[in-house]
This record gives structure tokens, C-alpha cells and sequence, in this order.
């Protein structure tokens, strides 16, 4: 079985039953699967041998969004989703790199699709026009496998251009199963994935739905008053969260004064929740069961967080996830002492098949059997791993390593502030230097020899930015984490300016 192949089951055995639930309208098994059939004959019309072709798709977070995905990778395709959010630029390198067959774009973003893919660009209205007379599944040619490429997949692009890293079947295989002992989702589920499906955890969570034949509920974008209005009509069981978005729901819920008691879980990534979220988060969804968990798009799951396990270990990501092996090493080879800080590296199933075209990132991460994604932790003797920071993000101030996510974990912590973020100035003296860009609570003042002194009396004296700066907000990225590059843009050219 892969991943895909149970749709034409449940189209049979339970036809009526909602697969997808779209701004109020029910898409049940039967009609789903119907039209994902219409597509993969015109994927076969357009490409007749598309078994291990790349299929690019530039659509919105609809219901086409996923039928194009399926049957992609039913008749042996490579699912290739791109974000409407990159700019030409991007997609024209993207587009340049990893080299698609076809690209098929909605009506509506034609227009970001630079001239120099043109020859492989078909916009939705004249694929619609293709030859679909017949709709009958064909298996792909060839022998299947389970270690074949069914998804291409973009990092969030945090420092850069987004790399684009292969997915097996195999993989999400085994991370379905890995998932399932921890998360326990039923078929009886609605499932609610409510941010973008071209993040790999909103797509992993809708692709786990329908494989598990759930019932997924989808936004076109997403909104905090509609999450709560379907969390008022008792519509999800299950909801994917990244903490932005937890931020954003919480805001609207302290108005509301309402409690959930539908809502049985939540799942998270991207970065740590704050204890305060946790606590609030606890009052409006009283049996609910909060998990975070620490990953990569390469990876999958590394570590889980339960409730239970946050009350033994607030601080850190949890205990490796089922199928996973972690390891902390201080170079390549030593393995670290229990509480030895280093850089973690894992070894399941789950792990990617490498980046698109880009060696130097697979040496840098795939490693024989292990992978690494650059971070920088440590396992303590119950199992809990604590994450310090990323080695890209590390600053070198007098020979000396600032991680800079303990600073901004610790400036968080302050009454006055919400959000902080550290990064690495050249500096003439200590090679670098630490600048802390701060963004304050609603009504609170900016004090930058307050926040020094807040620093000084526990960090060591190297970890103490040497400037404050007060900004508005952060960018993000689409996947719900601060685009560290554009802050890092924004404060050279702020500095150039002084």
C-alpha cells in the first residue's frame, strides 16, 4: 500500500462520508476520488509515461490543491507544490533547479510565473480542456516501490532560497505509523489543518487524514474567528498548529470567555510554546491533549513533548519519537556524555532522500545512516532532549559561541517583552557582536538599560547583546518561524544608517 492507494477503498466502502469539508461544502470519498481520477487522465494525456515525472503545481489552499497531489503520485508521479508567496525570482531559480515536466498553475497566479518557464507552464483553464474521456485507473508502468520519490517538498527558506528535498513513500509510510502510536487519530476524526498545504506539516496533517480516511477540515487561508467558529459548532477533533497561530487564536478566544470541550488535540511545530500559551491554552480546551513536537521537513518527527512530559521537562522538546534514534556528537565521531552539549543527529525511517541537485547540503546533513539538520542540544539522563540553538545561527564573539535562541528564550521571559530575536553584527574587536531586536507587550515602554541589566544579573557576560533594539513586529515565513535573513537585512541596512 501507498501512499494514496487507500482513497479508492474508501470511495467504495464509505462513499458518502466527507473527505474534505471546504467553506461549509462537504466533498465526500466518492466525488473526491471521481475527480481525482479525471485529473490523472489528464496528467496521462499531457505526460503518457509520467511515472517518476515532477509535477509542479502552483494553486491555492483548496480542495484542487490535494486532487492534483493525489493523482500525481497515484499514477507515479512527483508532487511538486510551489508557494504563491515566493517572488519570480524565486520561483524562476526554484523552477531552473529541480526541472519539472510540467507546471500547472491556477488562472489567478499565472502572472508569477516567470517567462522562462514558459514552455512548461499550462494554467488551469487549458488543462482543463485536456482529454479526459477516460477515467479509469491505470497503475503506473513499471514495478513499484516503496522507496520511490512521490513528493517534492521546499524548506521554509529561513536563510535563503528554499531547498527542495525529496520525500519516499516509505518515508511518510512509516511516519504515519510512528504517528499513529503517539497521536492515536481515528478514522472518526475531523481532522483541521488550517494553514498552508505547501508547509509540509499542514500537508503532512491533510495527507494523514484522507490516508487514514478521516475527514479533513480545510481553509482557503487561515483565520482565528474561523477556527473558533467551527470549534463552536463541535467541528474538529484534531487541530495542526504552529505557535503564531496558536497566538492569533488565543487573542480572539480571551474575548470569547468560551470553553471547548470537543476538541481532544492539538499538534505543533515549528517552535516552543511559552508556559503562559500552555496554561491558556489549557483553560479554553479543557480535554484537550497538547503535543509538540521537534522535527524537520527532512526528518519528520524527531521528538514529542506530551502534557505529561512537559510537567517533567518544561524546557525541553520531548523524548525521541517512536522510530527514532537521537544522538548528540561533539564532532562527527564522538559521541557525547549525557548533559555534553553538540549536534544532534538521528537515525528512522522517516528521513528524506536527500536535497534537489545540491551536494554540498547532503554532505552537510546525510551522514551513512544518521542525519543532522544543524542543531545544536543535549540529551539529559531521563531521555529529554533540550535544544541550545542552530549551528547556521551560532554568533562568534571573541572566540567565544552565543547561541543566540537561549538569549531570546531567556529576553521572552521579561515582563515587558513578546517576541525577541538575536542576531551577529561584524564588529571590529569581538568579530561579532550580539544584537538583541526586541518587540514589546501591548502597553509596555522600551527600556534598553533596563533589558542590559535584566541580562547582566544571569547571563554570562559574553551572552549579553550589546544593543537593544525596539522593532513593531518580525517577518515570517510561511511555515510560522522568524525569517532570521530578513531581520538580519533589515538591521545592516539600519545600522548603515546611524
Amino acid at each position: 500500500m501507498y501512499i494514496g492507494d487507500t482513497l479508492a477503498v474508501y470511495a467504495l466502502q464509505n462513499p458518502e462520508k466527507p473527505a474534505i469539508v471546504f467553506e461549509g461544502e462537504a466533498i465526500t470519498y466518492s466525488q473526491f476520488y471521481d475527480e481525482i481520477k479525471v485529473i490523472q487522465s489528464k496528467l496521462r494525456a499531457y505526460i503518457p509515461d509520467v511515472k517518476g515525472k515532477k509535477i509542479a503545481f502552483l494553486l491555492g489552499n483548496e480542495p484542487r490543491f490535494l486532487k492534483v497531489f493525489f493523482a500525481t503520485i497515484t499514477v507515479g508521479g512527483i508532487a511538486m507544490p510551489l508557494d504563491p508567496k515566493w517572488s519570480s525570482r524565486e520561483l524562476g531559480t526554484i523552477l531552473q533547479e529541480v526541472e519539472p515536466a510540467l507546471v500547472l498553475v491556477a488562472d489567478d497566479l499565472i502572472g508569477k510565473v516567470p517567462s522562462s518557464a514558459a514552455s512548461k507552464i499550462l494554467c488551469w483553464t487549458d488543462f482543463e480542456q485536456l482529454d479526459d474521456h477516460d477515467f479509469s485507473f491505470e497503475p503506473p508502468s513499471g514495478k513499484r516501490n516503496a522507496e520511490d520519490l512521490f513528493y517534492i517538498g521546499f524548506t521554509s527558506g529561513t536563510t535563503g532560497i528554499p531547498k527542495g528535498y525529496k520525500r519516499t513513500h516509505l518515508s511518510w509510510l512509516k511516519s504515519f505509523e510512528n504517528g499513529n502510536e503517539v497521536f492515536q487519530i481515528s478514522r472518526d476524526d475531523i481532522i483541521c489543518t488550517p494553514g498552508p498545504l505547501y508547509h509540509s506539516l499542514n500537508l503532512y496533517g491533510a495527507v494523514h487524514a484522507l490516508h487514514l480516511g478521516a475527514t479533513l477540515s480545510l481553509m482557503n487561508k487561515f483565520s482565528a474567528p474561523t477556527v473558533i467558529d467551527l470549534l463552536d459548532k463541535a467541528l474538529i477533533d484534531v487541530l495542526y498548529l504552529v505557535p503564531t497561530m496558536a497566538s492569533a487564536l488565543m487573542k480572539q478566544l480571551e474575548s470569547a470567555q468560551k470553553q471547548f470541550e470537543r476538541l481532544k488535540m492539538l499538534i505543533s511545530s515549528g517552535a516552543k510554546w511559552h508556559p503562559n500559551s500552555r496554561k491558556k491554552i489549557n483553560s479554553f480546551f479543557p480535554n484537550a491533549s497538547l503535543y509538540e513536537f521537534y522535527g524537520a521537513s527532512e526528518t519528520s518527527f524527531i521528538s514529542v513533548l506530551s502534557d505529561d512530559d512537559y510537567l517533567l521537562a518544561p524546557l525541553s522538546v520531548g523524548k525521541a519519537f517512536p522510530g527514532v534514534e537521537i544522538q548528540i556528537r561533539t564532532n562527527e565521531r564522538n559521541i557525547a556524555e549525557v548533559g555534553e552539549i553538540g549536534k544532534v543527529y538521528i537515525k528512522s525511517e522517516m528521513v528524506f532522500d536527500g536535497y534537489v541537485n545540491n551536494d554540498e547540503a547532503n554532505a552537510k546533513t546525510l551522514h551513512g545512516e544518521w542525519a543532522t539538520v544543524g542543531d545544536i542540544g543535549y540529551v539529559d539522563k531521563k531521555g529529554f532532549l533540550f535544544l541550545v540553538g542552530r549551528e547556521k545561527n551560532m554568533i562568534i564573539s571573541g572566540g567565544l559561541n552565543i547561541y543566540p535562541e537561549e538569549i531570546e528564550l531567556f529576553l521572552e521571559k521579561h515582563e515587558d517583552i513578546d517576541e525577541a530575536v538575536v542576531v551577529g553584527v561584524p564588529h571590529s574587536y569581538w568579530g561579532e557582536m550580539a544584537v538583541a531586536l526586541v518587540k514589546c507587550k501591548i502597553g509596555k515602554k522600551f527600556d534598553p538599560e533596563k533589558l542590559k541589566t535584566y541580562c547582566r544579573k544571569t547571563l554570562s557576560s559574553y551572552k549579553c547583546p550589546r544593543l537593544f533594539i525596539e522593532v513593531e513586529h518580525f517577518p515570517y515565513t510561511t511555515s510560522g518561524k522568524i525569517a532570521r535573513q530578513e531581520v538580519l537585512k533589515y538591521l545592516e541596512e539600519l545600522l548603515e544608517k546611524r
